[in-house]
C-alpha cells in the first residue's frame, strides 16, 4: 500500500505541476496577445493616465465648464494614444495665443471636441495646421474650442474672452450631429436625463422681459460635486480590474458590440441623437421618451430658432470687436461614409433621415443673414470618394483622425485665402 500511495503522490504533484505550465502559457499567451494587440492598435505598450476628459473640465459660472489649466494626461482608446495638455489659460495650444502681439493677425477659433481635438496630437490638430499654413503672414490661432460646447457656451467664451484677445477673425466650427440640440434645454433633458452634466451643467437661452434671448446659470454647484465624485470614482476604480486595464478586452468587446450594430450607436434617444437628420420622428422608438411626435417637433423647432439667435448674435459681436464671423460646418460621420449610414439605417430601420437636411439649412440660413459659412461636407465626401479615407476614427471614436483634420485645416486656408479674409502672400 505505501508504494501505491507514493505514486499516488506522484501523480497528484504531476498534475499540479502540468495545470500551473498550463496557466502559466495561458497567462504568458495572453500577455504576448496584449502586448501585440497594443503595438497594433497604439504604437506603444503603455496605457494612458486618463481615459475620461472629462476628468480635465473645471466648473465655470457662466459657461458650465471650461478646460482646466495646467493640465496634462495620456489619452489611450483602441483608436488612439495621445498625450492632451492645457496652457496657463486653459486652451489646448502649442503657445500662449491667447495674448495678443502687435502687429499680428489674430484669429480666434470656436468649437466642441472637434476643435479641442483631445483624440489627436496637437501638431495634426486642424487649428494647429491652419496657423502653420498662415504664419509666414504674421496669422496667429487662439484655440478657444472645448469639448461639449454647444453655440451658447462659444458665444459667451467670445463675449468674454474675445476684447482681451482683440480678433481680426472669428472662426466658428459648427458640429451637424449635436450642436443644434446642445442648444436646448428639453432635448438635452431628454437625451441625458435630469443628472445628465450636459443637462444641468451648461446655460441655455432664455427670454427676458423683452422677449430677447438671454443666458441661464448652469448649476454649478452640482457640477462641482459631479466632477469631484467622478474624479474620486476613477482614481479608486483605474485598473482595479483586468479587464480595465486590457487592450485586448476592449478590441474583443467593440468587435462583439459591432456585430449588435452597438458600436457608436449607443442606447440613446434617436429621436434626439439623430433628430437633425429626422423627416419624422418616432417617438415608440425610444421607450423612455417624455414627448410624443409634435412634443419633440416643437422643441426642434425651438432648438433651431436658438441656434440661429445666437449665430446672429456671434456675427454682431464679431463685428462690434471690428472682426469678420465665418461658420464652418462640421460633418458627421454618418453623412460622409456609407457604410457607417446603412448600419445606422439598420439599427433604427423606422426612421427616415436625409443626411443633406441639416448642412443645407445651416448653410441657407447664414447665407440669407449675410454670415459667411463653409460647409466641409462636399469636400470629405469626395475625399472619401477617392479612397482618401478613413477621415474618421474607425471604432471607438467619431471624430476626424490626422486625415479629417488635415483635409479641414486645408478646406479653411483655401476658404480664408478665397474670401480674401487674411493678409496676402
Amino acid at each position: 500500500m505505501q508504494p501505491s500511495a507514493e505514486v499516488g503522490r506522484v501523480r497528484l504533484k504531476s498534475v499540479a505541476i502540468n495545470a500551473a505550465l498550463f496557466c502559466a502559457s495561458l497567462a504568458f499567451a495572453a500577455l504576448i496577445i496584449e502586448c501585440g494587440v497594443r503595438w497594433y492598435f497604439l504604437g506603444t505598450l503603455s496605457l494612458g493616465e486618463a481615459r475620461d476628459p472629462v476628468l480635465h473640465w473645471r466648473p465655470h459660472a457662466t459657461r458650465g465648464w471650461v478646460l482646466a489649466p495646467g493640465q496634462s494626461s495620456q489619452f489611450a482608446t483602441v483608436d488612439f494614444v495621445v498625450q492632451f495638455s492645457t496652457d496657463a489659460a486653459g486652451h489646448r495650444s502649442s503657445g500662449p495665443a491667447s495674448t495678443p502681439k502687435s502687429g499680428e493677425f489674430r484669429i480666434a477659433m470656436f468649437g466642441d471636441s472637434f476643435i479641442d481635438a483631445q483624440q489627436i496630437a496637437w501638431g495634426e490638430a486642424a487649428p494647429e495646421l491652419v496657423e502653420n499654413g498662415l504664419v509666414d503672414r504674421g496669422v496667429s490661432v487662439a484655440n478657444f474650442g472645448v469639448s461639449g460646447y454647444g453655440t451658447i457656451q462659444e458665444y459667451v467664451t467670445l463675449l468674454e474672452e474675445g476684447a482681451r484677445f482683440r480678433p481680426n477673425l472669428v472662426v466658428v466650427f459648427v458640429y451637424i450631429a449635436n450642436d443644434v440640440h446642445n442648444n436646448s434645454s428639453e432635448l438635452s433633458r431628454e437625451l441625458w436625463g435630469d443628472e445628465g452634466v450636459q443637462y444641468y451643467g451648461r446655460p441655455f437661452a432664455v427670454r427676458d422681459a423683452a422677449g430677447a434671448f438671454v443666458e441661464s446659470k448652469p448649476d454649478v454647484a452640482k457640477l462641482d460635486r459631479h466632477l469631484a465624485t467622478r474624479s474620486a470614482a476613477a482614481g479608486v476604480e483605474s485598473r482595479a480590474r483586468w479587464r480595465e486595464s486590457s487592450l485586448a478586452f476592449s478590441v474583443v468587446t467593440l468587435y462583439r458590440d459591432s456585430l449588435a450594430q452597438e458600436v457608436f450607436l449607443p442606447q440613446l434617444n434617436p429621436n434626439v441623437y439623430l433628430g437633425v437628420y429626422l423627416d419624422a420622428f418616432v417617438p415608440s422608438l425610444y421607450p423612455g421618451s417624455r414627448l410624443d411626435a409634435q412634443g419633440y417637433e416643437r422643441a426642434w423647432g425651438e432648438a433651431w430658432e436658438v441656434s440661429f439667435a445666437y449665430l446672429e448674435k456671434m456675427a454682431g459681436l464679431s463685428r462690434a470687436m471690428g472682426a469678420d464671423l465665418v461658420v464652418v460646418l462640421v460633418p458627421d460621420k454618418v453623412q460622409v461614409e456609407a457604410k457607417y449610414e446603412k448600419l445606422v439605417q439598420q439599427r433604427w430601420p423606422g426612421l427616415r433621415m436625409d443626411m443633406d437636411k441639416p448642412s443645407k439649412r445651416l448653410a441657407h440660413y447664414c447665407g440669407e443673414h449675410g454670415i459667411r459659412v463653409l460647409d466641409l461636407l462636399d469636400a470629405f465626401r469626395q475625399a472619401e470618394a477617392r479612397g482618401e479615407g478613413p477621415l474618421y476614427f474607425r471604432l471607438q471614436d467619431r471624430h476626424w483622425n490626422s486625415a479629417g483634420h488635415a483635409l479641414a485645416a486645408s478646406a479653411v486656408v483655401d476658404y480664408l485665402d478665397r474670401e480674401q479674409l487674411v493678409p496676402k502672400r
